[in-house]
């Protein structure tokens, strides 16, 4: 599925969607370059979780988590500045994914491809101009294939 985000708001509101629909055991797999619109998607995801906490990058400190009064923990992780991949960090991932309150989501998964589940959302953001991206959208799994049906 593809979206053309013609601006932050729209990236934002776009996480907002989905992140409305989570319901927690979900891995979603952010991908694009610097500057593409991850956090501020991040931020959107973070809205519809009614999450009201400032969202950031954790790119210094590789994750973030914030509680939502939804009985659900996002743990958003930015794996860029990450050098060789730290054993005990792909653990802490398989170990999340074991509870069905976390939500996973990944700045620059594709430095950890070894560790990403078989099922997923990968979210790719393409950059066009200073304010537009290709969003390109692919769920992994019946369940994501679900969680995207319907979005405008």
């Amino acid at each position: 599925m593809k979206f053309i985000s013609g601006s932050v708001e729209e990236t934002i509101e776009l996480g907002k969607k989905i992140g409305e629909k989570l319901g927690g055991g979900e891995f979603i797999a952010l991908i694009g370059d610097l500057g593409g619109g991850k956090t501020h998607f991040t931020k959107g995801v973070a809205k519809g979780l009614a999450i009201a906490e400032e969202i950031t990058s954790p790119t210094f400190v590789i994750e973030q988590i914030y509680e939502s009064p939804k009985k659900l923990v996002l743990h958003h992780f930015d794996f860029y500045r990450l050098g060789s991949f730290d054993n005990e960090i792909k653990a802490d991932i398989v170990d999340l994914l074991e509870d069905r309150r976390n939500i996973v989501l990944v700045e620059w998964a594709e430095n950890i491809s070894d560790v990403l589940p078989r099922e997923l959302l990968k979210i790719e953001f393409e950059y066009i101009d200073d304010d537009s991206r290709n969003v390109v959208l692919t769920p992994m799994g019946k369940y994501y294939k679900n969680l995207i049906k319907g979005l405008k």
